[in-house]
């Protein structure tokens, strides 16, 4: 995928009407965040388990092994799929089961959510990315 940062948008988009313009700037802009968003998963961490408790460092240490903040990010998700899947195979009707799961733990679904969208808000507050997100999100915040 071609590096869209340093590309001068009002020359490429000079051709456009003003709500061509916006689409093409929101769309520029979400792959700026995406890309941003991967370069935060993909940061080195060393996960150590420690007394039935996981123990995150940014250094390694003698027992950790090495993951990533993407991936620790999506424990609480890995979970709720895995716990999901153990359930639907013991059910004599799993597609009934899984409906009414969903119905039933709709908190829950929600709360994964929540938490989820707060990491990305936690993320584009993050040192050393929050200059590289305001700068993304200045076009954005300048179409209020």
């Amino acid at each position: 995928m071609e590096d869209n940062v340093n590309v001068d948008w009002n020359k490429e988009l000079q051709g456009l009407d003003s709500l061509e313009k916006e689409e093409a700037m929101f769309d520029v802009t979400t792959d700026r965040i995406e890309r941003l968003v991967s370069k935060w998963m993909e940061t080195p961490m060393y996960a150590n388990p420690d007394d039935g408790e996981m123990q995150i460092s940014e250094e390694p240490s003698e027992m950790s092994h090495q993951t990533t903040l993407g991936q620790i990010a999506a424990v609480p998700l890995l979970n709720l799929i895995a716990k999901t899947a153990a359930q639907m195979s013991r059910e004599s009707d799993p597609l009934d089961w899984f409906a009414e799961h969903v119905s039933d733990n709709g908190d829950l679904i929600l709360d994964l959510l929540k938490c989820t969208m707060t990491e990305g808000i936690m993320i584009a507050n993050a040192p050393g990315l929050r200059e590289e997100f305001d700068q993304v999100l200045e076009v954005i915040r300048k179409a209020d």
